[in-house]
C-alpha cells in the first residue's frame, strides 16, 4: 500500500513553512492591481481583455525562487489589507476553501482558492479548484465587464536516472 496512505496528517518540520498564512500569500496576487486600474481607464475593449490577462499572469511573478509553503490558516482566520487604492479581505471558510474580495474604485475582485492534493510515490499533484472573478467598475462605453479564469493546477514527478 506504498503511495495510498492518507499523508494529510503528516507533520513537515519548521523549515517547510515561510513565515506568512495562506491569507497573506493569496493578498499578495493583488500587487499587480495597478493592471486592473489601467485596464479599467482604457477604452479599447481588447487592451481591456490584455490587462486583465496580464494581472491574471503576473501572480506567479512572486512565488518564483519560493520554496517554502505558508502556514494553513485555521478556520474562520481572517487577514485585511488596506493599501493605496485598494482594500483586501481574505477568510479561511473551511478547511481547504479560503474566500477573498478586493475592491478599489475601479474593480471589484472575488476569488477562492480550493486545493486538492495526491501525494503518490513518484508523484505531488495540486489541483486547484479555485476561481477568480474580475469586475471592472466604470469602463466605458459598457458600464462594467466581468472576466472569470480558473488558477492553474500544478504537478511534481520525480525523474528517471539514466542508466
Amino acid at each position: 500500500m506504498i503511495g495510498k496512505e492518507d499523508l494529510r496528517s503528516l507533520s513537515l518540520p519548521m523549515c517547510f513553512n515561510e513565515p506568512i498564512s495562506m491569507l497573506q500569500r493569496m493578498a499578495e496576487l493583488m500587487e499587480s492591481q495597478s493592471l486592473l486600474v489601467r485596464a479599467n481607464g482604457d477604452s479599447d475593449s481588447l487592451r481591456r481583455m490584455a490587462h486583465v490577462a496580464v494581472f491574471n499572469a503576473a501572480q506567479y511573478g512572486s512565488v518564483v525562487g519560493r520554496k517554502l509553503k505558508p502556514f494553513s490558516s485555521l478556520l474562520g482566520e481572517t487577514f485585511e489589507l488596506v493599501a493605496d487604492g485598494y482594500k483586501f479581505f481574505g477568510e479561511q471558510v473551511s478547511r481547504h476553501l479560503s474566500a477573498c474580495h478586493a475592491e478599489s474604485d475601479d474593480y471589484e475582485v472575488h476569488f477562492d482558492t480550493c486545493l486538492a492534493n495526491s501525494f503518490w510515490a513518484q508523484s505531488l499533484i495540486f489541483k486547484s479548484l479555485g476561481e477568480i472573478n474580475i469586475c471592472l467598475l466604470y469602463t466605458s462605453p459598457s458600464p462594467r465587464d466581468l472576466s472569470t479564469s480558473r488558477m492553474p493546477s500544478s504537478a511534481c514527478k520525480k525523474k528517471k536516472k539514466k542508466k
